[in-house]
């Protein structure tokens, strides 16, 4: 019986396949921005089951804007500066996706002076690990090294996301995140956070990597493309909806373990690749995409003064980036 019930799901997923496509498909050639506009319930409702790979690159784009307002810096000269992080971006390159095939050495290279550039047009950031994976899974959607380099900059910069703050100074936006993490464990999953207590696992163990890397250098990298199409497409809050629905879905099995299997459990959980189970980490993240709808932010979580910090960095360093250039707010 289990295995006639797993032959016809599979026989009924190229059907479900095809028709996700084909509404996908309906709505690239509407114009995704204008659907986006006029249809977001049902827009953000797709985006959540996974954008499609052939048009996750457009999508993306749309989300940010890029096309309306095409920044005037010049890229190529940019990437080709040397800078005082310029060893250490030679350094993490190398690091960025070692089991991800597609990311060969052009990948590397394409890496080195996207972020190169960055570090080049804006000294005040300059580079910090982490920044190296959120730009690699840019140019592994994209292949295109201008255009990830420009949505690497909105991501970083722009007032809706203001990435920047995880990775400049003391780190400023991380730490507000961190600690909106932890009260949202405290009130939402007291039991594991008490369980974590007795068994000395700091938050750091993995919630750091988690919002540093924005989960791309934590699971399989099928899963943090579902992650990420929400991320994209809701902006940078949602991600602490999707780290307590990780603990909420993961809590039973997080309690029964101690110290050093919990720290072995986050740590291999980035090595589950069974694609072709039911269980397999595409399907995983569109659950977990699902569960994060159920989890209530309170508006007041992040309240504080980086979002004026962060358009300071857009209106001094980068004019042709002007504050009305918005990112789609979905507060």
């Amino acid at each position: 019986m289990e295995g006639a019930e797993r032959q016809a799901s599979q026989s009924s997923q190229p059907s479900q396949v095809s028709s996700e496509q084909a509404k996908w498909k309906q709505m690239m050639d509407e114009g995704i921005a204008r659907y986006m506009r006029e249809h977001p319930d049902r827009f953000h409702r797709r985006v959540r089951r996974g954008i499609p790979p052939e048009f996750r690159w457009r999508v993306w784009k749309a989300a940010v804007r890029l096309d309306d307002a095409w920044p005037s810096v010049d890229y190529h000269s940019l990437c080709e500066k040397e800078t005082q992080w310029t060893p250490s971006i030679v350094m993490d390159v190398t690091r960025t996706f070692p089991d991800v095939k597609a990311f060969d050495d052009v990948q590397q290279q394409r890496l080195k002076r996207v972020l190169n550039a960055y570090a080049s047009c804006n000294p005040e950031i300059g580079y910090c690990q982490g920044m190296n994976y959120v730009a690699g899974l840019l140019l592994l959607v994209s292949h295109n090294e201008e255009e990830s380099f420009f949505v690497f900059t909105q991501l970083m910069e722009h007032e809706d996301f203001g990435l920047a703050g995880f990775y400049v100074g003391k780190l400023p936006l991380l730490r507000r995140y961190l600690r909106a993490c932890e009260s949202l464990v405290a009130d939402t999953l007291p039991e594991l956070r008490e369980h974590f207590i007795k068994q000395s696992v700091q938050p750091a163990v993995y919630l750091h990597q988690w919002f540093l890397t924005l989960f791309i250098n934590c699971f399989p990298i099928s899963m943090v493309m579902i992650l990420w199409d929400v991320i994209m497409c809701e902006g940078l809050p949602v991600i602490l909806r999707i780290a307590v629905s990780i603990l909420q879905v993961l809590k039973d099995s997080l309690l029964s373990m101690e110290f050093e299997d919990i720290i072995k459990f986050f740590k291999m959980m980035k090595t589950y690749h069974d694609e072709d189970g039911e269980l397999g980490a595409v399907k995983i993240g569109q659950l977990l995409m699902k569960h994060t709808e159920h989890v209530h932010i309170p508006d007041d979580t992040l309240q504080c003064p980086w979002r004026s910090f962060s358009m300071k960095i857009v209106v001094g360093h980068h004019s042709s980036l002007p504050a009305s250039h918005g990112w789609r707010s979905h507060r």
